[in-house]
């Protein structure tokens, strides 16, 4: 499933209300994506608060790497193919 990137553009007739239009469609797709209410419906009261988003289902099974270094104070994160087990 893709979703198009989508910009306000100053060069519109009304800048503002293109910016209102899709940060209101932005809401409506975190609201989509986030699996809380459907993992835990006892707890589907906290998914303003608790975003758990299910990565393989999200991007077409790929998962979510995460490589930190605890030295170095740092994290990266990649969308990998799933690695055979």
């Amino acid at each position: 499933m893709a979703h198009d990137v989508e910009l306000a553009r100053l060069d519109k007739i009304d800048p503002v209300g293109e910016w209102k239009r899709i940060y209101r469609e932005v809401g409506k797709i975190k609201k989509w994506l986030n699996a809380l209410p459907a993992l835990l419906p006892k707890d589907a009261g906290f998914a303003d608060f608790v975003k758990v988003i299910d990565v393989p289902a999200t991007t077409g099974g790929r998962v979510l790497e995460l490589v930190m270094s605890g030295d170095e104070g740092r994290a990266v994160a990649f969308l990998t193919r799933p690695r055979n087990a």
